[in-house]
């Protein structure tokens, strides 16, 4: 019996679990930046849709309305191209959250096995002192 001696394992766990924190993390701001610039790009769309509206209300050129529905499409694209990154996106954080949960199971189990072998320890240390206090009582009563 000896106390806990896979303490560098678990610290190595725990840097994992936080490499994996610090990815998920990360993972988790690119997708909130892709979702403001889709939100931007949805606004910069309306405003396109607005101003496209009021071309043609005016007495506009042809070549302005058609100027106009060029930059409607262009913002369309990049909505599509936003939209196809968010979801790579999506699919990196749920596995950055799966490894996460993963690395986090790990450490968890070795910091289970650390507290049950201490306290295995501990109760071998306080048998053992108690044996030695008994033998001493034992020997002080023999003296007498």
């Amino acid at each position: 019996m000896k106390p806990f001696s896979l303490d560098t394992v678990l610290d190595y766990r725990k840097s994992l679990e936080d490499k994996a924190k610090n990815a998920f993390i990360k993972a988790r701001n690119e997708e909130a930046d892709i979702e403001e610039k889709i939100r931007q790009t949805t606004h910069n769309y309306q405003k396109l849709i607005e101003e496209k509206e009021e071309i043609q209300k005016r007495d506009c050129s042809i070549l302005d309305i058609i100027r106009c529905e060029e930059k409607i499409t262009y913002i369309k694209q990049q909505l599509k191209e936003l939209n196809t990154t968010l979801t790579i996106r999506r699919k990196a954080l749920q596995k950055e959250h799966k490894y996460l949960v993963q690395r986090s199971r790990e450490r968890k189990v070795l910091e289970n096995l650390k507290e049950k072998q201490d306290s295995e320890w501990r109760s071998y240390i306080n048998k053992k002192e108690a044996a030695v206090l008994d033998e001493i009582a034992l020997l002080r009563k023999q003296k007498k």
